[in-house]
């Protein structure tokens, strides 16, 4: 897929990712040291980031988080 096919569906992901943030008071953030996905609530600073991660599970079409 070529990038400027890609960019409508990125905007659209951001766009509910947004409403799901909002909605839920959740952001995701990643580890500046390995890149690794966490939550973390709106409006707090970032815990350890290495702490917990976040994965999206194909087989079970959900993401999931490990402490």
């Amino acid at each position: 897929m070529s990038n400027t096919a890609q960019a409508p569906n990125v905007a659209a992901f951001l766009a509910e990712l947004s409403a799901l943030t909002v909605k839920h008071g959740l952001a995701v953030a990643g580890c500046g040291c390995c890149g690794s996905p966490f939550l973390v609530p709106t409006g707090e600073k970032y815990p350890n980031p290495c702490a917990q991660s976040l994965e999206f599970h194909q087989s079970a079409e959900r993401y999931e988080t490990e402490t």
